[in-house]
């Protein structure tokens, strides 16, 4: 089973425009468990997917030792695949930390749901 890890901490759109492409990553690797980070008032709208396995809630406040923490118990999971869709210096510093042996971006032209099909099928 693959593990996969979407990384969007916010906007609400951004994050919804993001999710739209779990279906086609679901599709593409239908054996794989997908959890997604985002800012923990995010986190329940992410976690009404039955297609996102875990949540991950990172607090606006919870700064460099928030992220710290999370990175650690992210590490733990061994993630096969990191998407990186916010591309923020805090996603960056995650991906940093968490070493992941594959990593990903979802492209700048990425635009809803004809994005996640062009993307994935490159996998």
């Amino acid at each position: 089973m693959q593990r996969i890890l979407v990384i969007r901490f916010s906007s609400f759109g951004d994050i919804v425009h993001t999710m739209a492409g779990i279906g086609p990553l679901k599709e593409r690797f239908p054996e794989s468990q997908i959890d997604f980070v985002v800012r923990a008032e995010f986190a329940g709208m992410v976690s009404c997917s039955p297609q996102v396995h875990q949540v991950w809630a990172l607090r606006r406040d919870a700064g460099f030792k928030g992220l710290w923490r999370l990175a650690l118990e992210l590490r733990t999971r061994r993630y096969d695949r990191i998407y990186d869709a916010h591309r923020s210096l805090r996603s960056f510093l995650l991906r940093l930390m968490l070493r992941g042996p594959w990593q990903a971006f979802f492209p700048d032209w990425a635009q809803g749901p004809s994005f996640t099909s062009r993307s994935i099928e490159r996998i």
